[in-house]
């Protein structure tokens, strides 16, 4: 069994790649409701509540880029709500309506200008296979 390449795995706004991305995570949890009560002799015990789901991606800032950052500030200023996929077109990927929680762009010094965008999902979350 092959490990699945990470530079295959990409995150798309509206079904186009962002361009130029160094990294990319997926994180996924759900909320634990505490039910634990004197019956319960000391053990704790918790029923499952809603789930969270972030994207993150990080990449260089070329100007004018397909969906780089000019395009992630508009849908940032607009509150737009974006569906994101984050995959790898081809074996596994995970779909969500997000809208940009936040949008953080770096220029340091003798090195490429960066830009960190993370969505937060929302509504419900579905995958394929192939």
């Amino acid at each position: 069994m092959a490990v699945l390449n990470g530079n295959s795995v990409g995150v798309y706004a509206d079904g186009t790649l962002i361009g130029c991305l160094t990294g990319a995570t997926l994180e996924t949890s759900r909320a634990e409701i505490d039910v634990t009560c004197k019956d319960n002799n000391g053990d704790r015990a918790v029923i499952l509540g809603g789930a969270t789901t972030n994207v993150t991606a990080t990449g260089f800032y070329i100007p004018d880029n397909t969906k780089g950052l000019e395009d992630l500030f508009d849908l940032y200023i607009a509150k737009t709500i974006v569906d994101v996929a984050f995959g790898d077109q081809s074996n596994l990927t995970i779909y969500q309506e997000a809208y940009i929680q936040s949008l953080t762009w770096e220029g340091p010094l003798n090195a490429g200008s960066t830009f960190t965008v993370k969505f937060s999902g929302t509504g419900s979350i579905t995958k394929t296979e192939t």
